[in-house]
């Protein structure tokens, strides 16, 4: 059986953010902490994140914002093959989110590879992190056009939000 592997971005998924109420319905589902949710960097994160794959086996990612960022840099590495899903949950973009945090972030440039395992991403018409246009290219270069996609801020956590990821 597959663990499930909760993948937060900027700033972490603090109490009422819908990762944790996932959390709180599966207690098998575990979060991938990170040593600075402030300032994260690619290689750091992406280290975390591949020692719990590693330690856990056969994994499903669910992930958000720069989380699927996170998750779009498995590509090339060897651990991916122990990843079975993704389901990535409003990526952010690059370039909006350094103008929205500036310095914050040091993520390289945005991953545009075809993801080795099955996606599922979920976005929004109106997200600032991520212009529609970019996200329906992302999504599709990474393998999967975005599926659903709605006129709400998946980053403000709307409150239909979480029983939408529960349907999905």
């Amino acid at each position: 059986m597959a663990t499930t592997l909760i993948i937060p971005g900027l700033f972490g998924s603090g109490s009422g953010h819908w990762q944790r109420h996932w959390l709180n319905d599966n207690p098998q589902a575990v979060l991938v902490e990170q040593d600075d949710w402030d300032r994260p960097r690619l290689d750091l994160w992406r280290d975390r994140l591949e020692h719990e794959i590693f330690r856990h086996g056969t994994v499903d990612l669910v992930a958000h914002s720069l989380g699927c960022l996170l998750v779009a840099n498995l590509v090339r590495r060897p651990l991916a093959r122990q990843v079975r899903s993704a389901l990535l949950v409003a990526p952010c973009d690059l370039g909006p989110t350094d103008r929205l945090h500036p310095g914050a972030i040091d993520f390289g440039s945005m991953p545009d590879l075809p993801l080795p395992f099955s996606s599922l991403v979920v976005g929004s018409l109106n997200d600032p992190y991520m212009p529609f246009d970019r996200l329906r290219h992302f999504s599709t270069r990474w393998g999967e056009p975005p599926r659903r996609s709605w006129p709400c801020r998946a980053h403000q956590h709307c409150q239909w939000f979480w029983p939408l990821v529960a349907w999905l």
